[in-house]
């Protein structure tokens, strides 16, 4: 059995990555199994969400650079229309 990792990022990052399907996008491209906080779970003294993102070393390092790149994808996309 392979041990597991996870990593923690803010929703409203997450949320601009892909809206509806953000989640279940990131778990199809990389095999981790992804987790957002309930409403009303806020991280102490904000109004975030932790997004969760749970699997092999490999995959949530996957997970994030998924991410990583479709944030600057749409920062670029921002930035020129």
């Amino acid at each position: 059995m392979h041990p597991k990792f996870a990593c923690v990022i803010y929703l409203n990052v997450f949320s601009n990555v892909s809206k509806p399907q953000g989640v279940k996008e990131v778990m199809a491209a990389t095999g981790t199994v992804v987790k957002v906080a309930q409403r009303g779970e806020y991280i102490p003294g904000t109004e975030n969400r932790n997004v969760t993102i749970t699997g092999t070393y490999a995959s949530v390092q996957a997970a994030q650079n998924y991410i990583a790149q479709k944030l600057t994808h749409e920062t670029l996309k921002v930035a020129y229309y």
